[in-house]
């Protein structure tokens, strides 16, 4: 058994089964009514623990085993923490049990409770939450005594769009960003679950950001992935965060929607496709020439250093001058300021057809690079990957 070895553990990842031995030797069910953690006589036995990640079956709440750790900085957990020292923690992750997925926004609430625990300068990333079951609750008002406040630093935000329709996803985040007051908040990442289908993205509601971004008058890196925002929304978010200094954002293949749309209305009947005409879906452009003269007014973003794009590039999107008038407005301020683009390739395009778009435009954007360096000694950083 480990736990007479407690006082060595440097790193401890627990994965308990419920059905297994070793987990019913964690567990004492002397009480089956008020079953203990065993796992508990390990507390103020863990000089050298720097990181945990613990995932259970069971509620982890009366496990007491790691409020004493001088060392520990790291946690992992599922669901509700165990006793943790959170003064001390740097790196917090809270990944939710699929069984017992939230359905309703006091659940939510409790599962991200943990977030006022936390001590300043933390960088949390938040529990992946399945929309399509919070469906009643994305069509519902805010709810203001649903406020968490926190200290923390860094927070990530992800959620699992899977078939959640456009609203749903919607109201879903805005009730999110109503419910968090993070007032020493310098980063917010937003994305997709990586396990979902490749056509997600997530809709940003922009007047619910403005609300948060009016507790995080600090933040200065601001992450958009999959997230769908247009141009305009995106200059009214950027104008509201005086302290930006990194802004990720990317186009937007909706390619997968149009076709899965065009297939749904050819089944239609003569009448029903007249009286139900197909509205064209087309991919949601953010990297352009507009979005490069956007911050060229250098007054709307005035400490904006690192401008990381991922795009489609197409030629009659985004053309060199546009590139040349951001760093040219952008030289006059003091600093360093870099440009960083990601091409992306179209779902619904034929492999090979894609690569010959992507080295197309990868290849006009060094050429571009080129021109920005010997032009004007800035840096547009061309990644080599799709």
């Amino acid at each position: 058994m480990i736990l007479p070895h407690a006082e060595r553990w440097r790193h401890l990842d627990l994965a308990l089964n419920m059905q297994s031995d070793f987990f019913s030797s964690i567990f004492d069910f002397d009480d089956e009514d008020n079953d203990t953690w065993n796992l508990n006589q390990v507390r103020d036995r863990l000089p050298l623990l720097k990181s945990l990640a613990i995932s259970s079956r069971r509620s982890l709440v009366s496990l007491r085993a790691f409020a004493v750790a001088p060392r520990l900085r790291h946690a992992t957990f599922t669901d509700l923490p165990p006793e943790l020292p959170w003064s001390q923690l740097t790196t917090v992750v809270c990944t939710p049990r699929n069984f017992n997925e939230p359905t309703d926004g006091a659940t939510v609430h409790r599962l991200l409770g943990f977030l006022s625990l936390c001590a300043p300068g933390c960088q949390v990333t938040a529990p992946s939450f399945r929309v399509s079951r919070l469906q009643e609750w994305a069509s519902q008002g805010p709810e203001p005594a649903l406020r968490i406040q926190s200290p923390l630093a860094f927070i990530s935000l992800c959620l699992d769009r899977e078939s959640a329709d456009h609203d749903t996803a919607l109201g879903v985040l805005k009730h999110i960003f109503h419910m968090l007051v993070l007032p020493q908040c310098t980063m917010l990442s937003l994305d997709i679950d990586a396990s979902t289908s490749y056509n997600s993205f997530l809709p940003f509601p922009t007047d619910a950001f403005l609300v948060f971004a009016g507790y995080a008058s600090g933040l200065s890196t601001l992450l958009l992935r999959h997230v769908l925002i247009s141009l305009d929304d995106l200059a009214t978010c950027v104008g509201n965060l005086p302290a930006l200094e990194h802004l990720f954002v990317q186009d937007t293949d909706r390619s997968y929607e149009a076709r899965d749309a065009e297939l749904v209305h050819s089944r239609l009947s003569a009448e029903e496709q007249q009286a139900n005409p197909l509205v064209p879906i087309t991919d949601n452009i953010v990297v352009c020439d507009a979005l490069f003269r956007l911050f060229s007014d250098c007054e709307t973003t005035p400490r904006l250093r690192v401008l990381d794009l991922a795009g489609f590039f197409d030629a009659k999107d985004v053309s060199a001058e546009a590139v040349l008038d951001l760093f040219r407005a952008r030289r006059a301020l003091e600093g360093h300021f870099r440009v960083t683009v990601s091409v992306l390739g179209r779902w619904w395009t034929r492999m090979e057809e894609r690569r010959k778009q992507v080295a197309a435009a990868e290849e006009r954007l060094d050429q571009i690079s080129g021109q920005v360096k010997a032009t004007l000694g800035g840096r547009l950083d061309v990644r080599k990957k799709e």
